[in-house]
């Protein structure tokens, strides 16, 4: 076996030397057989369909058993699948079977049920005669639509049963009663694959489509369109057509040179379009510089801020969420090296804080600031006007949805703050008034006014001036005033006696004063025979834990859910016990302002009872109680979130 070797010279071993030379090796290839004396039948004319092949010149082959050897410029060799084939984007493998084309293919649509739109150069699919267009079913076969355009297709957008094609084709030789005159632009109906009345009429080639309802965008190398009536109309390399009557919109942003690609947001507000222009004059105050890649607002037809400047064509574009993907021949973007690819990040979104308030008498921890698109090194404040910005400390990108961040209040004014995310690419979202700064907040879930219970709230100001406090009752019927701007002197506590403000079983309170406090509330029954008492928390929680707990031996254990929020929350109860785990109440409803007592007893009977209670719509704060002997005795302690 010889091969061609730098010198002209054919020898083996000169191949191998050259090869060698040229860091190429040999190949092991499947399903050759080896070589051999032994006469064969004549060979079949045509190639085997399934063998592999090579991105390159093959000069040397070497059967060898079972093992063939191959040498040659190449760097790839895999399965001949043709211009085209699915790839199966966890593995990476082609997604069989799949028809070989013959020819290149610019274009591609999914049908909807497993198959595909391809448009492109060729002239044959799977063995069938197909030129420049054919549908691909979800089997692999090739279906009967068949439109016969005479030229090339470079775009295509669906819509129901109609498929939009763009391209450098004429005519269209249709199933019936063509040929048919359609100048770069046509609607095929994919059940008879005739072109529809649809005749925009174009000057010259389309590159690109993008469909929003009614309007189809195209882009390319035209410059007017006669539509059905009116016409011509001049529309430099983009424009909107109404499908409805084949005439241009108003749409008309009039660029200097041609348009290749182009991919519309998901609103329909902005249409992004890449090219080979450098200029878009807009409905108003053009021109404007824009470097083969722009934003152009649909409605009103002048390109937005964005602006890459790219250095070369954009050939390509695609929108995955809120970033942008463009592919081309360009070599820098913004003047910064970019070989061919690039993405553009959108702007990020800001849905949620938690927590949404704080006290402006020391540092709140944000653990969940939710919302998309947020970049590593993003920043946070919060903004209010006539206020300094507080800046976020501590500021933690977890993932593209969520941050983390600390807030020092100390003095903050009181009131709604905008909550604003600025990446490290300078785009920035909003929350407006979504941080509310109040005065110190004490929690107190627990306690009762019937059945011969007393309920105290005890507060402590530590402080060297006056303060003053507000207590608001969250009852089983929803909220109630407490007394107000109560002055409490400095280096002093009250105690307040909420029999004296109202009655009910269920009796929950928030302390807020205008400094500094400390908070406690304690419980007596049966003419103080028993008693049991808890210190307050600062800031509710979706999620909280109580690890004592008992059912049985005549003890009953309570589980107190205060909401202090301003809409009903759920909450979830799960039980851990001897035996393991066991749901409680799941989805249950808690109004704004109220507070709900779980007897666990109704739910599980076990020694030992834990609870995790799961909030859901808002945060809660959750207590347990527990009494034994016939409420001879008594004891009681808030829960821990999971900070």
């Amino acid at each position: 076996m010889f091969a061609r070797t730098s010198s002209g010279i054919f020898s083996w071993r000169g191949a191998v030397g050259a090869l060698a030379a040229m860091l190429l090796g040999f190949l092991l290839l499947p399903g050759l057989p080896g070589g051999g004396s032994k006469a064969q039948a004549q060979p079949s004319s045509v190639p085997d369909p399934v063998f592999w092949v090579a991105n390159g010149a093959v000069h040397s082959i070497l059967p060898a058993g079972n093992v063939t050897y191959i040498g040659g410029t190449f760097t790839y060799v895999g399965p001949h699948t043709g211009n085209g084939a699915p790839v199966d984007t966890s593995s990476g493998s082609t997604i069989e079977p799949y028809p070989q084309v013959e020819g290149d293919i610019y274009a591609a649509v999914p049908d909807g049920s497993g198959g595909w739109f391809i448009g492109g150069d060729f002239t044959r699919v799977g063995g069938v005669a197909r030129n420049r267009l054919a549908h691909i079913l979800s089997d692999g076969s090739v279906s009967d639509f068949n439109p016969d355009l005479d030229g090339t297709v470079f775009a295509l957008a669906l819509s129901g049963s109609i498929l939009y094609v763009g391209g450098d084709f004429t005519t269209i030789q249709g199933s019936s009663g063509g040929p048919y005159v359609r100048n770069y632009l046509a609607a095929i109906d994919t059940t008879n694959s005739n072109p529809t009345g649809f005749n925009p009429d174009l000057n010259d080639r389309v590159h690109a489509l993008a469909l929003s309802g009614s309007i189809l965008y195209a882009g390319g190398d035209f410059t007017t369109i006669q539509g059905s009536s009116g016409g011509p109309y001049t529309r430099n390399y983009l424009a909107a057509i109404d499908t409805t009557n084949s005439n241009p919109t108003g749409f008309n942003p009039n660029l200097n040179d041609a348009v290749d690609a182009l991919t519309l947001s998901p609103d329909g507000s902005t249409l992004y379009t890449g090219g080979r222009f450098t200029t878009i004059q807009g409905s108003s105050g053009g021109p404007y510089a824009r470097n083969r890649l722009a934003a152009i607002d649909t409605a009103t037809s002048n390109p937005t801020d964005f602006n890459p400047d790219l250095s070369s064509p954009v050939e390509a574009l695609a929108l995955s969420g809120s970033t942008l993907y463009a592919g081309g021949s360009f070599t820098s973007v913004g003047g910064s090296p970019r070989q061919g690819f690039a993405a553009f990040n959108g702007p990020p979104s800001v849905t949620s804080i938690t927590p949404s308030a704080g006290a402006n008498t020391g540092t709140v921890s944000i653990t969940d600031l939710a919302g998309s698109g947020f970049l590593s090194g993003a920043s946070v404040r919060l903004s209010k006007t006539g206020q300094a910005d507080i800046q976020a400390a501590n500021v933690s990108v977890v993932s593209t949805s969520r941050i983390t961040c600390d807030f020092d209040l100390y003095g903050a004014a009181l009131g709604d703050w905008d909550v604003v995310v600025t990446n490290s690419d300078s785009q920035q979202a909003t929350l407006a008034g979504g941080f509310r700064v109040e005065l110190p907040t004490w929690y107190l879930a627990e306690g009762c006014t019937q059945g011969g219970m007393e309920t105290w709230v005890l507060v402590q100001n530590p402080g060297d001036t006056q303060v003053t406090v507000d207590l608001t009752f969250m009852t089983s019927a929803g909220e109630q005033a407490g007394p107000q701007d109560f002055p409490i002197p400095a280096h002093s506590r009250h105690s307040f006696n909420l029999g004296s403000y109202v009655t009910d079983w269920d009796v929950s309170t928030k302390v807020t004063a205008s400094d500094k406090v400390i908070c406690e509330r304690a419980m007596y029954g049966a003419g103080r025979t028993w008693a049991h008492d808890s210190v307050g928390v600062t800031e509710p929680d979706t999620e909280w834990y109580l690890a004592e707990g008992c059912t049985q031996g005549g003890m009953e254990t309570w589980v107190l859910v205060q909401n202090p929020g301003t809409t009903q929350v759920t909450v979830d109860l799960t039980f851990m016990t001897s035996a393991g785990q066991q749901a409680g109440p799941q989805g249950f409803p808690i109004p704004a302002h109220s507070r709900h007592s779980f007897n666990l007893s109704e739910y599980v009977t076990d020694w030992d009872v834990s609870c995790k209670v799961e909030a859901t719509g808002g945060q809660v704060i959750c207590e347990r109680a527990m009494y034994g002997n016939g409420r001879t005795w008594a004891h009681d302690s808030i829960g821990h979130p999971p900070k």
